[in-house]
């Protein structure tokens, strides 16, 4: 400033305008205010943050060759903020505004929070600054730093490689869940196919609009807009991609408009093997341009993160069993928790037991172990001690407490809240910020409205089970909804419906006890005796050590309405105290 004072003004706001504002907008932040000479931006995840600092910090390379250069001090922080109006405020921000003064010019500083959540991710290695105090900062910070020498020798795509190789260098300590590099997915830019090229905008829009939604679900690691669309407009085997990019996944697709309507199409690739996973097409009108975008999208996001879920656990169950991890175990979990028995739950439970011992803050483990807790004592297959009931609830809130962005983990551990703590204004708030999370999460919804049944809020559960419905719903979560439906249907006096979803669940599901119970309920209040007295036989032929003292004692319907409905049912079928 002191010796160009207007140059200096104008090369600060030419950079906003070509290089941070772009970089910082593609990797899904957002600037929340300029500071003079700086800004403050906020972003979804760290790893996004800490690539936009790289892209900014690489791309004033180039500054160099000015007479008087430019440089700036990049400092990277997670943690709680508090949003007022279009600022931010918060310990977490002013850690951050501190940590820059640490950085050499051209450099980045990372709190120990933030390398901790990237360093499996990148192929860099930064310096360990040890613990030291901020000013104003109480505590002292362990820091991190990136300087700017490294960074210009850093590759295009600064990810790390699957090979010894690409990990040489990097921290020698590897979380047993870190799986970022094999369920890595990246969305490549869509083919403009119509004859307009100024058409190219609307794919470029879908394919942000996907990696967005895409980047919601908390078990894919998605690449963020800038380093996929360095394909855009070029032919490439798809398995070359996958190794230059370290991903085991890619989306690619076309769009094609003929006068007013539009076709897109869209496939799911495993780079590993080149084979496609899933293909699909969508027809729309020009005319209702971004509830299209908006329909595509979710239709796609929905379809893929399944799929890839799918693949992985066939790619787990081919894993030796000595050479499981904590993932591993889990995707074992889940294929085992897909067959309603006591002895498959059972083994599931064992095997996430086995992955947290692995990962003892793996949300997803966690979570589904408590799920599995609460399904062996919902099915009567066991009764639960106190001390396995505390268990189940120490995992639930364990999720909570370290995991905030994961709706599945989180709609999991609410439930177990709502079964277990017989807490259901608590899990419903846990509900309503997973659904924040991901809305586009079929499962999260779908829990959501069991959880308002359970609550006596009916309405709002049927709108959850008809949003969830909208949704791509595997088996768990389509006989969640239909539950939810059934119960709602029963309490509100609709005894006719709450029949017709008793018998509409799916065939492998209609011999648990609960769909069973459901469909004794509304036979009674319709006065169909003759068949209640079958439905009852077959209950207790499937459940013979069914009670209704039993049944009391563990049922997660509260509220005098719901226990008296429930009472009078249970003693007019004639079912055993």
């Amino acid at each position: 400033m002191e010796r160009d004072e207007a140059g200096t003004h104008l090369a600060t706001r030419a950079l906003r305008d070509v290089l941070i504002k772009p970089t910082i907008r593609q990797n899904q932040g957002r600037i929340v205010k300029y500071t003079g000479d700086g800004f403050l931006a906020e972003f979804p995840n760290s790893l996004d943050a800490v690539m936009a600092a790289i892209t900014i910090q690489r791309g004033m390379v180039r500054e160099a060759a000015r007479e008087t250069p430019l440089a700036f001090r990049i400092g990277v922080h997670v943690g709680d903020i508090i949003v007022d109006a279009d600022d931010i405020y918060g310990d977490g921000v002013n850690i951050a505004a501190r940590l820059e003064s640490f950085s050499a010019p051209g450099g980045i500083v990372l709190s120990q929070a933030v390398h901790e959540q990237v360093r499996h991710n990148l192929a860099v290695i930064f310096d360990d600054l040890g613990e030291l105090h901020l000013r104003n900062i109480t505590r002292s910070l362990r820091l991190f730093a990136l300087p700017p020498a490294r960074i210009a020798e850093l590759p295009e795509q600064p990810f790390a490689a699957e090979t010894a190789e690409g990990r040489k260098g990097l921290a020698q300590v590897r979380r047993p869940t870190d799986f970022a590099q094999r369920l890595s997915i990246a969305v490549l830019p869509f083919d403009n196919m119509s004859s307009d090229p100024q058409q190219s905008y609307f794919a470029d829009g879908i394919v942000e609009d996907i990696i967005g939604a895409l980047s919601r679900f908390r078990n894919l690691s998605v690449l963020p807009r800038n380093v996929s669309f360095i394909y855009k407009g070029r032919a490439v085997d798809l398995r070359d991609v996958g190794r230059a990019l370290n991903v085991r996944y890619v989306v690619e697709g076309s769009v094609r408009r003929a006068g007013n309507r539009v076709r897109i199409t869209a496939q799911l690739i495993d780079t590993s093997t080149g084979a496609h996973l899933w293909a699909d097409y969508f027809d729309g009108q020009m005319a209702e341009i971004f509830a299209l975008q908006d329909q595509v999208t979710q239709r796609i996001v929905t379809s893929i993160e399944p799929r890839v879920r799918a693949a992985e656990i066939e790619r787990a169950k081919r894993t030796p069993v000595e050479n499981l991890d904590a993932y591993d175990c889990y995707l074992r979990a889940l294929e085992l928790r897909s067959v309603l028995t006591y002895e498959s739950f059972s083994k599931a439970f064992a095997l996430l037991e086995r992955s947290i011992e692995l990962d003892p803050n793996y949300a997803p483990a966690l979570a589904h172990a408590a799920n599995c807790l609460g399904a062996i004592r919902d099915n009567g297959w066991s009764v639960l001690d106190d001390a396995t009931t505390q268990r189940a609830l120490n995992y639930a809130n364990r999720v909570i407490e370290i995991e905030s962005h994961d709706a599945e983990a989180l709609c999991y551990a609410a439930h177990c809240i709502a079964v277990f703590g017989r807490d259901s204004a608590r899990a419903l708030d846990i509900m309503r910020h997973a659904v924040e999370q991901n809305p586009n999460s079929g499962l999260a919804w779908a829990r959501r409205g069991m959880v308002n049944v359970y609550a006596g809020n009916y309405l709002e559960a049927i709108k959850c089970a008809e949003r969830a419905r909208s949704l791509y719903l595997a088996s768990d979560a389509k006989f969640v909804v239909i539950l939810t439906h059934g119960m709602a249907s029963l309490f509100v006096g609709d005894y006719e419906q709450a029949l017709a979803y008793a018998e509409e669940t799916l065939p492998d599901r209609r011999s648990l006890e609960v769909m069973a119970l459901l469909k004794i309920f509304a036979l009674v209040k319709l006065n169909r005796n003759d068949q209640v007295v079958d439905a009852a036989k077959a209950l207790l032929k499937d459940h013979p050590s069914f009670t209704i003292s039993g049944f009391k004692g563990r049922t997660p319907f509260a509220g005098p309405q719901q226990e008296a409905i429930i009472e009078h049912c249970l003693r007019s079928a004639g079912l055993p105290e």
